[in-house]
């Protein structure tokens, strides 16, 4: 993905993330209750398990989530490996990935936002030092270190009591 679409990150809304976690906490309740059956229950466990990480992988590639960098699909896969251990897989796993995965792209959307206006603001700042509407430019620096070093403080006026 190149620099301008990174920027571009869209926000999930609240709209849009309720129904998904609603989603999820369904699929962590109905893995709860198959769990309860022996032996069976943690084979349809399974297969309940990445058949939802299917489902919610589909909803957020369409939405233009990337889940599959490294890091992303570390925090979205890593919650499915809860779900196949077989006594630990009554957490709510799933919800936890899908929550994440909404957490973090929406932080990341908003850091992306603030950088682009400082990135804004910064060529903004460039500008005017170039057209000479600031002082902090390295021509006005040098002039500066020039009068300062050939400045002599006026001598004293005659006038003045001398000390004796």
């Amino acid at each position: 993905m190149n620099e301008q679409s990174e920027q571009r990150k869209k926000i999930i809304p609240f709209v849009v993330s309720a129904p998904l976690l609603t989603l999820a906490a369904i699929f962590d309740v109905v893995n709860g209750l198959i769990n309860l059956i022996p032996a069976v229950g943690q084979t349809i466990s399974v297969t309940v398990t990445v058949i939802a990480y299917m489902i919610f992988g589909l909803i957020f590639s369409l939405m233009g989530v990337r889940i599959m960098t490294k890091k992303r699909a570390a925090r979205f896969f890593g919650p499915m490996f809860i779900e196949m251990i077989p006594i630990i897989n009554v957490l709510p796993g799933i919800f936890l990935s899908v929550l994440l995965t909404i957490l973090i792209q929406n932080f990341e959307s908003k850091i992306a936002v603030v950088a682009v206006k400082n990135v804004r603001r910064g060529k903004n700042l460039q500008n005017r030092l170039k057209k000479g509407l600031g002082t902090a430019t390295a021509e006005n620096a040098s002039k500066l270190v020039k009068t300062t070093a050939s400045y002599r403080p006026p001598p004293y006026p005659s006038s003045l009591p001398k000390e004796s």
